[in-house]
């Protein structure tokens, strides 16, 4: 296997890091797809996030449809802290049974206090349960853990 194929492309809507409300207050705006990216940065899987609401629900769709270029597809199953907290089970359930590139769902800003009181332990459980037990393939569940979530004190 070499290098490439294990590189990940953190995909989200061009501009999201822009949006109103956003408090990265990155300079300029983004404006590469997922699939842009990868092509450019030769990076052939993508982690596609839901950020800042961004795609909704009725665009998830026509965004699997534009990633159909990547080898393997993670799909937001909770979007980012700044986009709704709802979990997309069925959603990327559908997605999965349209799109055999999809393997699996991701989690990101998830171990936030908010977060951890609004999806019980028992949601998250059940959510991988049904990713899991998807008829076509096992699909996979990650969630993000970043540094100052597991020693808030050093980071």
């Amino acid at each position: 296997m070499k290098l490439r194929e294990k590189m990940w492309l953190w995909g989200q809507t061009p501009g999201s890091h822009h949006a109103v409300g956003n408090p990265f207050k990155i300079p300029g705006e983004n404006k590469m797809t997922a699939m842009e990216g990868g092509k450019h940065f030769g990076i052939p899987n993508v982690f596609r996030v839901v950020m800042a609401d961004m795609p909704k629900k009725e665009e998830f769709d026509k965004e699997a449809q534009d990633l159909d270029g990547f080898d393997k597809i993670f799909w937001s199953l909770i979007g980012s802290g700044g986009s709704k907290h709802e979990l997309v089970v069925d959603e990327v359930l559908a997605l999965a049974e349209k799109y055999d590139k999809i393997e699996g769902a991701i989690t990101d800003d998830f171990l936030t206090k908010e977060r951890m009181q609004i999806f019980a332990p028992g949601m998250i459980a059940d959510a991988r349960e049904r990713l899991h037990a998807f008829h076509k393939r096992k699909l996979d569940l990650y969630t993000v853990v970043y540094v100052h979530e597991l020693a808030p004190d050093k980071a």
